[in-house]
């Protein structure tokens, strides 16, 4: 299992890398893991994570082209600073 953020992560079966989001269970304060995307090649996983965040959180602002850019490269950054230091 690779940790990606604390709602993010790359699982692995037999056939694929799995990625799952921390999902909230209604009603309650106990949360499951879903998978969300499967892909044969981690790289695939990683670019669908990259993605996944990155429209997150651009949706949440109102960004020029460049502070958008901006924002892909420090969350890139980010996400592979942590998996290294397992935050």
């Amino acid at each position: 299992m690779i940790k990606i953020t604390k709602n993010i992560m790359i699982d692995a079966d037999e056939y694929n890398y799995v990625i799952k989001q921390r999902i909230k269970k209604k009603d309650k304060e106990e949360y499951y893991w879903k998978a969300v995307a499967y892909h044969s090649k981690l790289e695939n996983a990683l670019e669908s994570v990259f993605d996944f965040l990155g429209k997150k959180e651009i949706k949440s602002k109102e960004l020029t082209i460049n502070q958008a850019i901006k924002v892909m490269k420090d969350l890139r950054r980010e996400i592979i600073e942590n998996t290294r230091t397992g935050r």
